[in-house]
């Protein structure tokens, strides 16, 4: 709801906290984290290399579009194919990583092109993906990406993708959604979005925020009433 409003702190603390968690993973996976030693040593590097990362987010604004670009089209895929998965029970492990990565590359390129519609979007989407996946670890019904994974690998049917699913991605839609429309009519942008020309020309020709802002402001009373 505040993606604009708070653009550089959001986005970089989205790729930080990412990048965190996959250095993370890939040292338990190569085995750098069996000892205690091994183990501060990799939370260190991992965490100076996040911060360094989020640092470098935080200071250039089209750098930080093209990651959120591609962070939310990472998150779009993954959503994307667990619909597919609800439907057809089962799948395999390339197509799901392949989706993902795809819709990554097309919404990291359009970010480029299209940056306003981006950042309103995919600021939108990722905090809605993770509100949800949130209130599925609470209430259940949606299984763990790890879980999913496993069960892709080793030829298993996902038994755990009941009609809750279905309910959780009614709650992800209609959060994106909220998000987008508060976003507008919010209008509130922060200084580092307001001061770069590429992107205020982006929205000066986007006609659906346009009109979505119109129709805000026509509705409101007239203050000399």
């Amino acid at each position: 709801m505040y993606g604009r409003k708070q653009f550089p702190w959001v986005v970089s603390g989205i790729a930080a906290l990412l990048c965190l968690y996959l250095l993370i993973m890939a040292s338990q996976v190569l085995g750098f984290m069996e000892t205690n030693t091994g183990l501060c040593v990799s939370i260190g590097v991992a965490a100076l290399i996040s911060f360094v990362l989020g640092y470098f987010v935080f200071r250039t604004v089209w750098i930080a579009i093209g990651m959120l670009g591609l962070i939310g089209g990472f998150s779009l895929g993954l959503m994307l194919y667990s619909v597919i998965l609800a439907f057809i029970g089962s799948g395999a492990v390339w197509a799901m990583v392949l989706t993902a990565i795809s819709c990554s590359v097309i919404c990291g390129l359009l970010s480029f092109r299209f940056a306003n519609a981006v950042v309103l979007i995919m600021t939108s989407v990722i905090g809605a993906y993770e509100f949800m996946r949130g209130v599925s670890y609470f209430l259940g019904g949606y299984p763990d990406m790890a879980v999913i994974f496993a069960d892709l690998e080793n030829n298993l049917p996902l038994d755990d993708m009941n009609n809750m699913f279905w309910i959780y991605l009614c709650l992800f839609l209609f959060v994106s959604v909220a998000g987008i429309v508060y976003q507008i009519r919010n209008n509130e942008e922060h200084d580092s979005l307001k001061q770069d020309v590429n992107y205020q020309k982006n929205k000066e020709d986007d006609q659906f925020e346009r009109q979505v802002s119109r129709k805000t402001y026509s509705n409101q009373p007239n203050k000399m009433d």
